[in-house]
């Protein structure tokens, strides 16, 4: 009973779809006819612009390539560089003929005529070129392509310097005419009619001469709509121009290159008459095919609405079971129309379902797997930069330098350097611990040495070992006069910020000395290994007779002051005020060693 009412249904709705399609159809075809005529003939007149604009880029790259040989010549540069009229034309004719250019100019330096092939020069008057935009830009050093018109004739020019050397001898014009044999060419290659119009007048066309006439009386009742708007905007406006009796529509465009606007247009027309000729067979066609097709439709839509809803119930059946997540489901239809088309389709995408779930599974799983190797090794690398974090504190700056620049294999052997050497040392380091407790003197003695640790790194200097109460720090430049200084400056600085902690914490504590040597020259810089059954201990340190000096220093000043080595103090003379202590026999230097007294950090005369 169903299935009956759903069968005349389908007809009923079948059979009124398919008259009102019909008699819908018919106007959109005939509609769409008419309007794909129109759009053919606008597409043709399109690919005409296109073609004519490579076409005239073609001419012109042609000439451009022409001027540049014959700019080269020697003869021709020659012939100029006389400056004689008869001289430089008798050449440029030869030359004329060998480019086979209709328009051959020659100017001097000036832009004034020497030659011109294209009519007579005038004689005793030197016809002075020079304002024309090409023959500037030619004066100027550069090419130039434009659109020339000389008394009723247009030109397609190319314009080039002509030098000998770097010297400016004149310049170079060739142009192309733009005749009726071009415009010609052009309806070859797009089965246009093709019109160039400047000033008024038909300077080309591909039409008659009664069929130009009409076009000029069309073109001169719109040229000024053309020249006011569309030209001065470079637009190109499409209308229909009946000439001699037929519809042409037609597509106006400025020529570029004549140098004022709306001097010259290109007119590109194709029929609309010849377009729209074939709707009137169309129509009748159109008629005799939809009676047929009525027929057809009645007696087939029978015949689908019969077969259609066993099929469908199968579909139904389908697409439920795919709603509730089975992807097993298959309908078994062998007929090989649409509803036979759609049953394939359906038994392909649920078997895609059904394999693209079994892979997004196995695929959520294997990502699990990874995200938990992912996590892991994120820890491991967490843990990594804590420990590097805790082992940065260890490492003196200058060897995290070297490793920074070649983490791989860094270079940490032993080099000779020139270095300047700061030894420091807390004077009576040991009265102080036996009256404080540990923890207090831990506490007194990182905030002193707290104190001055921007100063040393601010003036490039590396702690480079600790030892309770002192510090030995190392200075490097490339200029060794500059590590000389910078340890200085370190050093009084120390002794400044020393003193202003000793009056900060007066009471609580005893004001603290600590006394500095320093000393300049060259060390053996780099790594020292001990090895032992337990395993490998490294250091990185500076050693030799200079380091040696620069400790014995520290250990002979006294009362918070500064001793320098001799090295040291010939390098900073010139930047601070020294003293000489005199000759000083030290514990394990050969001969006696001259020492210095840092005053103040301005130059003064030695005492």
């Amino acid at each position: 009973m169903i299935r009956w009412r759903l069968r005349n249904k389908l007809i009923l709705l079948m059979g009124g779809l398919v008259v009102g399609l019909l008699l819908v159809t018919l106007l959109l075809v005939d509609l769409w006819a008419t309007r794909q005529a129109h759009r053919t003939v606008i597409n043709d007149l399109r690919s005409t612009q296109m073609v004519f604009e490579q076409f005239q880029r073609a001419r012109f790259e042609r000439l451009l390539s022409i001027a540049r040989i014959l700019g080269r010549e020697y003869a021709l540069r020659t012939a100029v560089a006389t400056y004689d009229p008869a001289t430089v034309l008798s050449a440029g004719k030869n030359f004329q003929a060998r480019a086979k250019s209709d328009l051959f100019l020659v100017t001097d330096e000036t832009g004034k005529v020497l030659a011109r092939t294209d009519r007579p020069r005038l004689e005793g008057v030197a016809e002075d070129l020079s304002s024309l935009p090409a023959i500037q830009q030619a004066l100027d050093d550069k090419e130039s392509t434009h659109l020339w018109r000389v008394q009723d004739k247009v030109y397609q020019v190319v314009s080039v310097p002509l030098k000998a050397g770097t010297d400016l001898l004149g310049t170079l014009s060739l142009g192309f005419e733009l005749n009726d044999a071009v415009a010609a060419e052009l309806k070859a290659m797009t089965r246009s009619e093709i019109t160039f119009l400047v000033g008024g007048r038909v300077v080309a066309s591909t039409w008659t001469e009664a069929a130009r006439q009409d076009l000029l009386r069309q073109a001169s009742r719109l040229s000024g709509q053309w020249s006011t708007r569309e030209a001065a905007e470079l637009l190109y406006p499409l209308v229909e121009l009946p000439i001699l009796g037929e519809s042409y529509l037609s597509l106006v465009g400025p020529l570029q290159g004549l140098g004022v606007k709306g001097m010259g247009f290109k007119i590109l027309q194709r029929s609309l008459d010849e377009a729209l000729a074939f709707l009137r067979s169309l129509r009748r066609a159109m008629v005799a095919v939809g009676g047929l097709v009525v027929a057809v439709a009645l007696v087939s839509s029978f015949l689908i609405a019969r077969g259609v809803t066993a099929p469908v119930q199968q579909l139904v059946q389908g697409t439920q079971a795919v709603a509730e997540g089975n992807y097993q489901y298959r309908i078994s239809l062998a007929s090989r129309d649409e509803l036979g088309v759609l049953a394939r389709s359906y038994n392909t995408m649920a078997q895609a379902l059904q394999e693209h779930t079994e892979a997004l599974k196995a695929a959520y799983a294997d990502l699990q797997q990874k995200t938990q190797a992912l996590e892991s090794t994120l820890r491991k690398v967490e843990l990594l930069e804590q420990v590097k974090g805790h082992l940065s504190k260890f490492v003196p700056e200058s060897v995290r330098r070297i490793i920074e620049r070649a983490p791989t294999a860094p270079d940490l052997e032993k080099q000779e350097k020139d270095v300047s050497t700061l030894f420091l040392d807390v004077q009576g380091y040991t009265r102080l611990s036996e009256r404080m407790s540990r923890e207090q003197m831990n506490e007194l003695l990182e905030r002193y040495f707290s104190s001055f640790l921007d100063d040393i790194y601010q003036h490039n200097g590396d702690i480079n070992e600790t030892a309770g109460d002192g510090l030995m720090i190392i200075f490097q430049h490339d200029d060794p006069i500059q590590h000389a200084v910078d340890a200085v400056k370190t050093a009084l600085a120390i002794r400044y910020k020393v003193d202003k902690l000793n009056a900060q914490l007066q009471g609580p504590y005893e004001p603290m000395v600590v006394n500095i040597g320093i000393n300049s020259g060259v060390a053996a810089v780099g790594s020292t290994r001990f090895q032992g059954l337990t395993g490998t201990r490294w250091t990185f340190t500076a050693s030799g007779p200079v380091t040696n000096l620069a400790a014995r220093l520290g250990g002979l000043a006294t009362n918070g002051r500064v001793l320098l080595g001799p090295e040291t103090a010939n390098r900073v003379k010139g930047y601070f005020a020294l003293k000489s202590v005199g000759e000083v026999e030290l514990k394990n230097v050969q001969e006696p060693t001259l020492v210095y007294e840092v005053l103040t950090d301005a130059a003064s005369d030695e005492a």
